[in-house]
């Protein structure tokens, strides 16, 4: 059965991709989520639920790194940025901060909630990602 809640790291797709930061820890592999999401957003495609999950715990990885609050992090996640010594550049936090607002105003992890009863937790939730990243 899979994880779903209105947590960054309160599902399978953050679960998956802490693993997987965790087998190759470093910015550039936190990165992936968020430049994948990019390019869909510069083609024009449309931002599935599961990429989005794993852009904003990516997102969080870097708020956590670059200003030390990891106050959101999963203890899974915790543990995988204890690992890295690097900081997130300007250009890296921007282009987080980017695909953040665009998730949480059209995507579909923004219309998986906009049908809930846990939108406006969730939108509190973003806001509080967003918020973390500056």
């Amino acid at each position: 059965m899979g994880t779903w809640g209105i947590g960054t790291f309160e599902n399978d797709s953050a679960a998956d991709f802490v693993w997987d930061v965790g087998d190759k820890p470093a910015i550039a592999t936190i990165m992936i989520p968020i430049e994948n999401l990019i390019d869909a957003v510069r083609s024009g495609d449309y931002l599935e639920s599961g990429l989005c999950e794993g852009a904003n715990a990516a997102a969080e990885l870097l708020a956590a790194l670059r200003y030390g609050d990891k106050s959101a992090l999963s203890p899974s996640a915790d543990e995988v940025i204890a690992k890295l010594k690097e900081k997130p550049t300007d250009a890296q936090m921007d282009m987080a901060r980017a695909i953040v607002d665009r998730i949480a105003r059209d995507s579909g992890l923004s219309e998986s909630f906009a049908e809930s009863d846990a939108c406006e937790n969730w939108q509190a939730a973003m806001a509080g990602l967003r918020e973390r990243l500056g």
